[in-house]
């Protein structure tokens, strides 16, 4: 129920005017694991629970994010920084109407849909879609 209600908040804030695409569909992509049950574990390392570090790793294969001490577990670690972090929890943590205005950087928002695309990738074991190749030339 919650998926469908997600789904259709999502459409019609699609389409309305003056909203920011790209904090929508990120909100959108974390909402949609975290009621599937896939969220990725933000908020301490995945495999020694340590919350204080400023160099975070995020491991798609490990399931969230690694600590300088644990990042050699997975070689393929992306680099993800603090602000990342706080944006992806504080998108988890509102309603996607209350953050269809909220504006946010290029960078912010394509480390997080890199993260995000892979995690995705992992979980679902593919990493290639002919209708993503489409929609990235729009």
């Amino acid at each position: 129920n919650r998926l469908f209600n997600l789904l259709g908040k999502t459409l019609s804030i699609l389409s309305e005017p003056d909203i920011e695409l790209n904090t929508v569909i990120r909100a959108f992509e974390l909402k949609f694991l975290l009621y599937t049950g896939y969220t990725p574990h933000l908020t301490n390392c995945v495999n020694c629970n340590n919350q204080q570090e400023s160099k975070w790793m995020f491991s798609p294969k490990e399931g969230g994010i690694l600590c300088n001490k644990c990042h050699s577990l997975d070689y393929n670690a992306i680099k993800i920084s603090d602000y990342t972090l706080k944006l992806a929890k504080f998108l988890i943590a509102k309603d996607i109407k209350e953050i269809q205005k909220l504006k946010i950087s290029s960078f912010l928002n394509n480390e997080l849909a890199k993260v995000l695309k892979e995690y995705i990738f992992v979980h679902i074991n593919k990493h290639r879609f002919k209708s993503l190749d489409i929609i990235e030339k729009i």
